[in-house]
């Protein structure tokens, strides 16, 4: 299950800021997003500028439950007030920095995601290696924004 927390209740001090692109907007898309790492307890926090161009995919990839299965990482859901904002992850190795060893991802995770794809009509843009960590040997999904409907894959490039 995952839980809630308000982003005014993260201690943000005991953390290192690992990206920091909150303010980057390209091309008049916004693309805000930061992502600190606390090394006390091994989690990421990932949060949404309010008009990141991603936020609503997430959100409603949420609502559908398309992680379940797909996201063992996600502990989770980082809120100001009553909008999602952003995510908790447990941190894990990378299943492999080469975008291209897709023979490394299991068989059975993608029956699980195609089955998601079915279940949501969503799908995840961004299946590559180092998208994907491992949490006790089980590979979970990371930048989880990554999700769009399928009627939307033809706007993919409006999001650069």
């Amino acid at each position: 299950m995952v839980g809630k927390i308000q982003v005014n209740d993260i201690n943000f001090d005991n953390c290192v800021c690992i990206k920091d692109k909150y303010d980057r907007v390209v091309d008049g898309v916004n693309h805000g997003r930061a992502i600190y790492y606390d090394s006390d307890n091994e989690i990421y926090y990932k949060v949404f500028h309010p008009e990141y161009c991603r936020i609503n995919n997430f959100r409603k990839a949420i609502d559908a439950n398309f992680f379940e299965g797909l996201a063992p990482a996600l502990t989770d859901l980082i809120y100001d007030n009553n909008e999602i904002v952003g995510y908790v992850t447990k941190a894990g190795p990378l299943l492999s920095a080469n975008e291209f060893d897709n023979h490394l991802i299991p068989r059975d995770f993608f029956r699980i995601l195609k089955n998601r794809i079915k279940e949501c009509g969503m799908f995840f843009y961004d299946l590559v290696p180092h998208n994907i960590i491992l949490i006790d040997g089980n590979p979970s999904l990371i930048d989880l924004e990554s999700v769009y409907d399928l009627e939307e894959y033809n706007t993919l490039p409006e999001h650069n």
